[in-house]
């Protein structure tokens, strides 16, 4: 390791304050610099059960799509000065673009990629500014010397395309959870008095099977067609696993979370399966892994193929098995094995991985500690691997 001074810049998700912690520990002086508008449901406190990221945290004047006009670049470089390696997601790319400063690992999040290097129609007041952003956040993409992401599935590879971006294309996944902020001690120390919690206690001691779903409700609403989860579809499973097969002492927990709420709950209620459904408001990370922590299957999506995403990751982390769609042929040339998983999309399928989990603990148990050791060895170890030569690489051939 030689020494530098790494910023990260941007953080939602909390993929970037999980990078930060990860190059720290590996020795590395990493900095997370939060934009200006980020989301606070994913500021580091939600994600940490201490406030020592204080220590390398910093919060950025700038990072408004629309408000690049108002920072000019002299203003940009002031805020990350002294800084020898840069890391980005969001609007990170315009931004440091504008200041002249190539990224050297572009690290997206969805629609920073896919959406935003291109020009859609917004708010009359807003077109000029829109038009300068897209430009500047293309041409920041495009100078990323390279760019991190998982091979997912048509939505990420449009942008590859259209952009033709010449750089590296690092296909590992992002290392965006710390896993030692969620040891079994941790959980049991900081979340005991957690309501939600609680309730997770309570729920576990009367119920076979609990089913934790924490992915956002969307499945009626089509304004954004990626963002669909059809989470109907489990409920609809659901049904069928309590009326037909008569398995009463199975359960789902799920969240207050997306545009769709309010329909799941009418759904749930026209299946007359209100009873084997537990809400809980929507909640930090820190807060979902200590119910993530009593369950014994995480449930994701239901729509399109997706390789990874946080409520993967995370149920990987707490050795739980994810529950979710996932199209293989489109991921077997990324890594030499693919994480063990209860595949399914459409109703019937959800049923069946549901009813062989019903009957087979062992199994369960069986596929969550394979997936946690996965994530660790593909998720953690050789990505910051890469990332740590990366650094090291630039390091060495600026010093000579």
């Amino acid at each position: 390791m030689i020494a530098s001074k790494i910023a990260c810049i941007g953080n939602m998700n909390n993929n970037m304050f999980n990078i930060v912690r990860y190059l720290r520990l590996n020795g590395y002086d990493a900095t997370l610099f939060l934009l200006e508008d980020e989301k606070e449901h994913f500021h580091p406190s939600k994600d940490s059960f201490c406030d020592s990221y204080k220590n390398y945290t910093v919060e950025l004047p700038w990072g408004n799509a629309y408000k690049l006009n108002q920072f000019s670049p002299d203003e940009i470089r002031s805020a990350i000065d002294g800084y020898d390696f840069f890391i980005g997601c969001g609007t990170a790319a315009a931004y440091l673009n504008k200041a002249g400063i190539d990224m050297d690992i572009f690290v997206p999040y969805g629609s920073d990629f896919y959406s935003a290097p291109f020009f859609k129609l917004v708010h009359p007041k807003r077109i000029l500014k829109r038009i300068v952003f897209s430009s500047l956040q293309s041409k920041g993409i495009l100078r990323a010397k390279c760019i991190l992401i998982d091979s997912s599935n048509e939505i990420f590879e449009q942008p590859f395309k259209k952009l033709n971006y010449q750089g590296v294309r690092l296909n590992n996944g992002v290392p965006m959870i710390f896993f030692p902020e969620y040891s079994p001690e941790k959980i049991s120390k900081y979340c005991g008095e957690m309501s939600s919690f609680k309730i997770m206690d309570e729920l576990r001691s009367r119920k076979k099977l609990l089913i934790f779903h924490h992915s956002r409700h969307v499945w009626k609403s089509l304004s954004d067609p990626i963002s669909v989860k059809r989470n109907d579809r489990l409920l609809r499973a659901l049904s069928e696993l309590v009326h037909k097969h008569h398995l009463k002492d199975i359960h789902l927990i799920t969240l207050e979370y997306g545009e769709d709420v309010s329909s799941s709950k009418e759904l749930i209620k026209e299946l007359a399966i209100e009873e084997h459904v537990t809400w809980l408001p929507k909640m930090s990370r820190k807060e979902l892994m200590a119910g993530i922590m009593k369950s014994d299957i995480v449930a994701g999506e239901f729509n399109m193929s997706w390789f990874s995403y946080g409520v993967v990751y995370e149920a990987m982390v707490a050795s739980k098995p994810i529950l979710h769609y996932r199209e293989d042929s489109l991921y077997k040339e990324q890594y030499p094995e693919m994480y063990p998983m209860l595949n399914a999309k459409e109703v019937d399928e959800i049923v069946d991985r549901l009813i062989e989990s019903y009957k087979n603990r062992a199994n369960m148990l069986k596929i969550g500690k394979s997936a946690n050791q996965w994530f660790r060895q593909y998720v953690v170890d050789e990505p910051i691997r890469v990332i740590s030569k990366l650094i090291d690489t630039k390091v060495q051939e600026t010093r000579q």
